[in-house]
Parts: structure tokens; sequence; C-alpha cells
């Protein structure tokens, strides 16, 4: 019950952890493995912060 009446008097909802919680799975499952937790990190940061880096193309 105490719950619900806080969600009444405040309206905060746990939306935006659901929200980047989804992000990170998405970029998880956009990478496949990784080789450590550092790198599984910067892909969450990256996905999550909606940046985007446009790496040229090396020349063949």
């Amino acid at each position: 019950m105490d719950g619900v009446l806080g969600l009444l008097q405040s309206r905060v909802t746990n939306g935006l952890i659901e929200a980047t919680c989804g992000l990170i799975q998405l970029a998880k499952r956009m990478t496949g493995s990784f080789r450590s937790f550092r790198c599984l990190r910067i892909a969450a940061f990256l996905k999550a912060g909606k940046l985007r880096l446009d790496i040229p193309a090396l020349a063949t």
C-alpha cells in the first residue's frame, strides 16, 4: 500500500530505468559477445547516449 500511495503522490515511475536496461540489452544483442566488461560498458554508454561514431571505412 505504501508503494501505491508513493506513486500517486510523487508520480515517479521506474520507466526510465527500464528503458535504460532495454538499451543495454539491445547493445548486448547487437554486438554478440564481449571480451571484457569494459567493452560492454562502452557499448552500453554509446547506445544509451544515442551516440553515433561515423568512422570512415578503410580503403582495401
